[in-house]
């Protein structure tokens, strides 16, 4: 049988220290909020999404207050917003159907 999708988990006040930072797959309804992510990992995407909808991330900071690359592949990946975090447009990349239109950034 088919694993249930992660869902409506929010995580507050974070510090993460890792080669890929975050990595959400056939996930909904994620809220990060108030975050520092330091990735010691330059060849991977920072904030890897699969199939994923209905993520809210607010105020992340990174190290060295660098914009991440972020990945998102999918169709079925819709509804990311990231407010209040240093996300540059030219560092997004869509793969496996993923359309540009999925990322919001505020």
């Amino acid at each position: 049988q088919p694993e249930m999708p992660v869902q409506k988990v929010s995580m507050t006040n974070l510090s993460i220290v890792a080669n890929k930072v975050i990595e959400i797959k056939d996930a909904s309804g994620i809220v990060v909020k108030n975050a520092f992510l330091h990735s010691k990992d330059t060849e991977t995407p920072t904030i890897y999404i699969e199939n994923a909808s209905n993520l809210r991330f607010e105020d992340l900071k990174f190290n060295k207050n660098i914009s991440p690359e972020l990945e998102v592949n999918g169709g079925n990946a819709t509804n990311i917003v990231f407010s209040n975090s240093n996300i540059d447009k030219r560092k997004l990349n869509f793969k496996h159907g993923a359309k540009t239109d999925a990322v919001k950034i505020h």
